[in-house]
């Protein structure tokens, strides 16, 4: 519910600003849906305090990470302006949301940071739903393709969930830590470029990349013996590769 309202008057507020700029009939209005594949870039593994007063290293477990590849979609809608630089066409400003589809970065699970003692894989997935503020140019426009450069930032709402262990052959299961799912806001931004292809006056069609910094993913706390640790990620980025049409309202 709070992520609800929040995301609500996130995009409430970008709209308004949207609104106060619509001083020209001829400065068009376009909704645009964007999909793609984004391939996840962070730490190479957690530590997490196994309780068992061993002296340093041996009193943590490490948990490796894999890396995440996330299908995504996103929907915004905003308003084109024309511009008499000679290098630039015209720019949009607008509103965005983003949705990165559960991906699961766990990996394996060394006990007491031995190699002796890597005894588990392990399951945790990770998805954000991402609300920005945007714009883009258009650089060098000609009567059908015209690349263009695009900048947001805004807030994230970062999903940690489905956390589970198996032991590996021969390994006796412990107790799961049972991290608990939690959601995580955090401050996001994107950065990217690509190229539009103008079909007609009503339709375009884009593909390009972008660079997106989500923030940090953190779990809920655990159970038993990991009642007051959690999974903590630091630093998520994604590099996206994304395809779109958009449709301009006359």
């Amino acid at each position: 519910m709070i992520k609800a309202i929040s995301t609500t008057g996130y995009v409430f507020a970008i709209m308004c600003f949207l609104n106060g700029l619509a001083y020209s009939k001829d400065d068009p209005w376009f909704v645009q849906l964007q999909g793609g594949a984004d391939l996840a870039s962070h730490q190479d593994s957690l530590s997490i305090n196994n309780h068992s007063n061993f002296p340093a290293p041996q009193n943590v477990d490490v948990y490796s990470l894999k890396s995440a590849h996330n299908g995504t979609v996103a929907l915004t809608l905003g308003k084109q302006f024309s511009d008499a630089l000679p290098w630039i066409s015209h720019y949009t400003i607008s509103g965005r949301i983003q949705y990165i589809a559960p991906s699961s970065v766990g990996n394996t699970i060394t006990l007491y940071s031995m190699p002796a003692f890597l005894n588990y894989n392990y399951n945790w997935n990770l998805s954000s739903l991402a609300v920005t503020a945007d714009t883009k140019l258009s650089l060098l426009n000609s009567a059908k393709y015209a690349p263009y450069v695009n900048l947001g930032f805004g807030v994230s709402f970062n999903d940690t969930e489905s956390y589970s262990e198996t032991a590996l052959a021969g390994v006796t299961p412990r107790v799961s830590p049972g991290f608990a799912n939690h959601t995580t806001t955090q401050f996001t931004y994107h950065l990217g470029a690509g190229l539009d292809f103008n079909y007609n006056a009503s339709w375009r069609l884009s593909g390009g990349y972008e660079f997106e910094s989500l923030g940090n993913f953190a779990s809920g706390q655990g159970q038993t013996t990991w009642s007051a640790d959690a999974l903590h990620l630091n630093n998520h980025y994604t590099h996206m590769v994304l395809f779109g049409i958009t449709y301009f309202i006359n």
